[in-house]
């Protein structure tokens, strides 16, 4: 709310005395949104305090590599998905070095991640997949892969707005 009414300066120092008090998700707020402001210096090791914790989120590890990737460069993102221990949701991992590797269109590589993603995956990684080729202008393989995640999840909420 004091974001949205112009107190940035409040906002910032809300979430500052929360993540000092609160849990991993307080300080994962609070470094995505000085990590927005431009405070790359003090985003940085709260991020790297978030990667370091034995039970680090999925959430966590893919903001992290999303601010590394915005300060260091893809192969530095990269390198944080990859280094997160066993137990952390690969599929979220593997969805956001697709989202990486798109964004520095190294396309044929996002695609085929995409793709890996739905054989056994839900209707989410189908979504991905037909949202990737419709922004890549790959109309009629959208609609296939619509089509394919429907068969299978005939009602869900991911894909019925595609």
């Amino acid at each position: 709310l004091l974001d949205r009414q112009g107190l940035q300066a409040e906002y910032m120092n809300d979430l500052s005395d929360l993540a000092a008090r609160g849990g991993a998700d307080d300080r994962l707020a609070y470094a995505i949104e000085l990590a927005r402001a431009g405070h790359a210096a003090k985003a940085k090791p709260l991020f790297d305090a978030l990667l370091a914790e034995p039970t680090v989120s999925a959430r966590a590890v893919v903001a992290a590599a999303e601010f590394v990737d915005a300060t260091q460069g893809l192969e530095a993102g990269l390198a944080v998905l990859a280094g997160v221990p066993a137990g952390v949701d690969a599929a979220s991992l593997k969805t956001e070095k697709a989202r990486l590797l798109a964004r520095h269109d190294r396309k044929d590589e996002a695609e085929a991640i995409y793709r890996e993603l739905t054989v056994g995956g839900g209707p989410d990684a189908w979504a991905n997949l037909a949202q990737f080729l419709i922004d890549n202008g790959k109309m009629d393989e959208a609609a296939k892969a619509v089509e394919s995640g429907r068969a299978a999840t005939p009602n869900a909420p991911s894909l019925l707005w595609l």
